[in-house]
């Protein structure tokens, strides 16, 4: 299995390219940089060495950016994580979000990375930061937004429905060294509601089929208070390929999706569409005051 460096550990230890090259040189030249990596993958997802500590080093030195390694052991909790990943889509190797992490390098993945970077690049252009406020996404999945967030300073906050993948995003906060706070429910509103008010909130894929039954004045206040809540929000269209939606009670097009979007929008609130991902446009929600 390739590996990128970035990943392998000195077991109880640091990354492996933070080892003493001239140490390892000196072993390479008593004849003891034979032989494969071998490593066990952690509860944390890392990679740390049981043997080829030698080896991995003086390749780093020489410029590799990933190892050919052989896996010798999983730690049990890594494999509920894979267990539990593959229970949410009926045992496919199937990813909603994107997960960075070469266990899932060869995983499907349905929402690419391309909707969270025109959302962080739309935020940013935004002069929306931190400092604004904690973030919210609603629909928050295995946490790929909430960690991107965090990444970056913010108090990141995630609310889903089902226990299962909030369960999933928690161990990938262990994972990746973030601290998002999940909640479980069907609804917003508690999350929403509380404190002064959020710097982003995200509602991605979450009420296309509530809409496209006709649940149209329930949706349309709840996108109304999540405008009115956010320095920036994020909304979308749903797809004309889906079929879920496809008989619909609303427009799912740029224009008229954008012109319903501002029908509902709060005084002092600029909806403008950001870019199109797996045929959904995502709008931005700006309150200008």
């Amino acid at each position: 299995m390739l590996i990128p460096v970035e990943w392998i550990y000195v077991q109880g230890g640091g990354a492996v390219a933070g080892l003493d090259v001239r140490t390892m040189r000196a072993h390479a030249a008593a004849g003891i940089a034979e032989g494969p990596i071998r490593v066990a993958l952690t509860h944390r997802g890392r990679y740390e060495i049981d043997d080829g500590h030698h080896r991995a080093a003086l390749a780093i030195a020489d410029g590799a950016t990933a190892l050919e390694c052989e896996v010798v052991r999983v730690s049990p909790s890594w494999a509920r994580l894979v267990e539990d990943l593959r229970g949410l889509y009926d045992g496919r190797e199937f990813l909603y979000q994107p997960i960075e992490h070469p266990a899932f390098a060869g995983w499907r993945v349905d929402r690419s990375a391309e909707r969270l970077a025109l959302v962080r690049a739309a935020a940013e252009a935004a002069g929306v930061g931190p400092g604004d406020g904690p973030c919210l996404d609603i629909g928050s999945c295995t946490g790929a937004f909430c960690r991107s967030f965090c990444r970056d300073g913010w108090t990141a906050f995630g609310v889903d429905r089902d226990p299962d993948v909030v369960r999933v995003a928690e161990h990938l906060d262990l994972v990746f060294g973030t601290d998002c706070h999940y909640r479980i429910g069907d609804d917003p509103e508690p999350l929403l509601g509380a404190g002064p008010g959020w710097s982003v909130v995200t509602c991605l894929s979450v009420f296309h089929r509530p809409l496209a039954a006709g649940d149209v004045a329930r949706v349309g206040a709840l996108y109304r208070r999540i405008m009115g809540r956010a320095r920036v929000a994020f909304l979308d269209s749903a797809s004309p390929d889906d079929a879920s939606v496809r008989s619909s009670a609303i427009s799912w097009g740029r224009d008229p999706f954008g012109a319903w979007l501002r029908s509902i929008a709060p005084p002092g609130v600029s909806v403008e569409p950001i870019g199109e991902t797996e045929g959904r446009w995502i709008f931005r929600c700006l309150r200008t005051r």
